[in-house]
């Protein structure tokens, strides 16, 4: 699932994030689950894109931003995770969230 959402960046749909989360919403474990994945497979299309070993879904997921603004959708992607579960938020409308920080608007490279 988190595969297919990151090749499929930057053109997300609000209803796919609805469709996700409902889904995941199904589950104990799917939320966190979800976010660490998401997480993980942004670290590691930038992280081998920077390596220079990157896949060519990883080089044109990466290309859609500069190198900070992943670190900063990262962060705030951690950032919503723990508080969601620190504060027990709506897990659904974190995983709306979450893809549309990801999906958020993507900058004009020059």
């Amino acid at each position: 699932m988190v595969d297919k959402l990151l090749a499929d960046m930057p053109h997300i749909p609000l209803s796919r994030g609805y469709e996700i989360a409902d889904t995941l919403g199904r589950g104990e474990t799917g939320f966190s689950t979800f976010m660490d994945l998401m997480r993980t497979g942004l670290a590691a299309a930038v992280r081998e894109t920077v390596r220079g070993r990157a896949d060519p879904d990883q080089q044109r997921l990466v290309a859609l931003r500069s190198l900070d603004a992943w670190g900063e959708v990262w962060h705030g992607l951690t950032k919503l995770q723990d508080e969601t579960e620190r504060f027990s938020l709506d897990k659904r409308q974190a995983i709306v969230a979450g893809i549309g920080l990801l999906a958020g608007p993507l900058e004009e490279k020059s």
